[in-house]
């Protein structure tokens, strides 16, 4: 092929951007028609006024998308005895990348995936904007579980509950019984919170694509009455979807306004005067107390406060059990800070030859961690760096302010261009906290001066947080 040839044929690769902030792929080849950019449209020509479809971001947050091409392998045959690998339980976004990592370092690593569903490739965030855009359950897979499978040469055991751990052993037990490993990689994700009020049997959660197409069934043959129980995030984004989609939807929620716990109250007035002209009903400050099946085929709402509604259809979106689960985390982490209390630290510590993969390894478990559960800083950062260097806590505090500043400024900068900054209002904040910072400085300095006292103070405040973070969770658990 000549170079011309070669030039023109490069040329008419289609490329795909992942948005940065929520995940979504953009694809050159489909466009989204929706949004009024045709198939081929190539992203340099999409104007600069145009927002991601899933979470609203400008496109200067896009980045270039290249799908890691895992080497050619052949499909590994599904034997009941086998030789031990890598068992990877969950096939959401963070299972088959897992997968296809080991995959890319290995080629003929045996890898096992386990899930209770069928395994597909999609993106979670569309589930909730689906109907109003025309998707069916087909368009939103992106790839089939067994495809993928074959592709990256993996053993794929679907419909299939894991149920146990032999660490012992080196077991995996499972609804379809055990499975021995080398490795064993956890990446099931959050569970919907399980409310006695709302009965799994009678109310629907949309948490993965095989919920979200049963109730698509449901919602094919003409407008339904809908009853979102729920006013967070998801709960917001569903109540809009299935407006826009001809349903009538009424969204109950404890607090007085939508997404209380996130927006200040002018912002959660606004959105619930914009879902009030969907057609949304609100309905706040009320807890339901339970759910029954109607003669009719629909289902009877009542709440604590006396309230009735009759729908036909209910839906959980009343969060993830994923807070409380980071709320352990830091009560354990409090722990074992206190146990090293007396401990002085050892003056001068750095990072060197010796230490480098305990402290990298420190420090992408305290990413993943802070990714996972999109909360963390120095509470996740100050015990990891005493736990790889064993340096004193002022030096960990020190150190890790410069690490909060460093990933605070990249996400400030990324969130200044798509004009989601008040800055103003950021100027008015960082005055006060120099002004803050000036004297927790010097307080800590003081503290340090005395053995385990900095350390003390330090656990007593992540246990503080934790027991507030459980308490706001059991409290949705019980009370919604």
């Amino acid at each position: 092929m000549s170079a011309a040839l070669a030039e023109a044929a490069a040329a008419e690769m289609w490329r795909k951007f992942l948005c940065r902030a929520c995940g979504l792929i953009y694809d050159e080849e489909l466009g989204d028609p929706d949004s009024g950019l045709a198939p081929g449209t190539r992203f340099e020509d999409i104007p600069d006024d145009w927002e991601c479809p899933i979470c609203g971001v400008k496109k200067t947050d896009f980045e270039p998308y290249n799908a890691r091409e895992a080497p050619p392998v052949l499909n590994l045959p599904v034997l009941r005895h086998r030789k031990p690998g890598v068992v990877v339980v969950g096939a959401g976004v963070a299972g088959w990348a897992v997968a296809e990592a080991v995959r890319a370092l290995s080629p003929s690593a045996p890898i096992t995936l386990v899930t209770g569903c069928a395994g597909e490739v999609y993106n979670k965030p569309e589930l909730s904007v689906a109907l109003a855009r025309g998707r069916t359950p087909a368009s939103l897979c992106r790839e089939a579980g067994s495809a993928i499978a074959g592709r990256l040469g993996v053993r794929l055991l679907t419909d299939t509950i894991a149920v146990g751990i032999s660490k012992a052993r080196r077991e995996l037990r499972t609804t379809r019984g055990t499975i021995a490993y080398s490795h064993l990689v956890l990446a099931h994700g959050a569970r919907p919170a399980s409310l006695p009020s709302l009965p799994a049997s009678l109310c629907w959660s949309i948490n993965h694509l095989a919920a979200w197409s049963g109730l698509y069934k449901q919602l094919a043959d003409g407008a339904k009455r809908i009853a979102i129980v729920g006013a967070g995030m998801v709960g917001c984004e569903l109540a809009e979807d299935f407006a826009r989609a001809g349903h009538r939807v009424t969204l109950l929620d404890r607090e007085a306004v939508p997404l209380a716990g996130l927006l200040p109250e002018p912002a959660s007035a606004r959105v619930e005067r914009g879902l009030g002209a969907l057609g949304v009903r609100f309905v706040g400050r009320v807890m339901v107390a339970g759910v029954v099946a109607g003669a009719d085929g629909g289902k009877h709402i009542t709440t604590t406060c006396g309230q009735a509604f009759d729908v036909d259809i209910v839906v959980a979106a009343t969060g993830l059990v994923i807070l409380f689960l980071f709320a352990l985390i830091m009560v354990l982490v409090g722990v074992l800070m206190l146990r090293g209390r007396k401990n002085a630290g050892i003056p001068g510590a750095t990072c060197n030859r010796h230490n480098a993969p305990k402290v990298l390894g420190f420090g992408v478990g305290t990413g993943l961690f802070s990714g996972f559960f999109g909360i963390g800083g120095g509470f996740l950062i100050v015990p990891g760096l005493v736990g790889a260097t064993g340096m004193p806590i002022l030096n960990a505090v020190g150190t890790s302010l410069v690490a909060v500043t460093a990933f605070g400024l990249t996400t400030a900068l990324n969130y200044g261009r798509s004009g989601l900054v008040d800055w103003n209002l950021a100027l008015v904040f960082i005055v006060g906290g120099i002004v803050g910072s000036n004297f927790g400085s010097r307080i800590a300095r003081r503290l340090a001066g005395s053995t385990g006292r900095l350390t003390t103070v330090f656990a007593a405040l992540i246990f503080v947080v934790a027991f507030y973070m459980i308490f706001r969770s059991l409290s949705t658990l019980f009370q919604t």
